[in-house]
């Protein structure tokens, strides 16, 4: 399991590291636009503004999410897995996706093919990211293994 733990810590200092230069740096943007938009009056800059706060809240969230797990121990969950499925990020990278007790989970794919709608898994997991470290299933659904 020290294994697992480490790539995952891996995985959210890669986006700690990824994401908070952005933040940072579209922070001083919007900043710089908000003053901008003060001190010339003119609507023009209320376009950029908006678009960096959009931006400035998606990065920040994930910056902030991504060094709190850092500094956090992973938990287990366990339940009914309620939904699968999978899509291309970006379309190109394939993702698999688990929804269980109101979260979702983004899983491996090896991982994704061995569980079915209605397993009863222990997702072990970090908190803030929901960054997996290991899935467990604790028994097939009541559809069974064939489901």
């Amino acid at each position: 399991m020290e294994e697992e733990i480490s790539a995952a810590r891996r995985h959210l200092a890669r986006d700690a590291i990824v994401y908070t230069p952005l933040f940072i740096l579209f922070l001083v943007a919007w900043i710089t636009a908000l003053v901008g938009v003060v001190v010339e009056g003119g609507g023009g800059g209320i376009f950029l503004l908006l678009l960096l706060t959009i931006i400035v809240s998606v990065a920040g969230f994930q910056s902030i999410q991504s060094l709190r797990d850092l500094h956090s121990t992973p938990v287990t969950s366990e339940g009914p897995v309620l939904r699968k499925w999978r899509r291309a990020e970006f379309l190109l990278f394939p993702s698999h996706y688990l929804y269980m007790n109101r979260s979702i989970y983004k899983v491996p794919p090896l991982i994704y093919e061995h569980i079915k709608n209605g397993d009863i898994v222990a997702i072990t997991h970090y908190r803030h990211t929901t960054t997996v470290v290991t899935v467990k299933r604790l028994r097939h659904g009541d559809a069974g293994p064939g489901a």
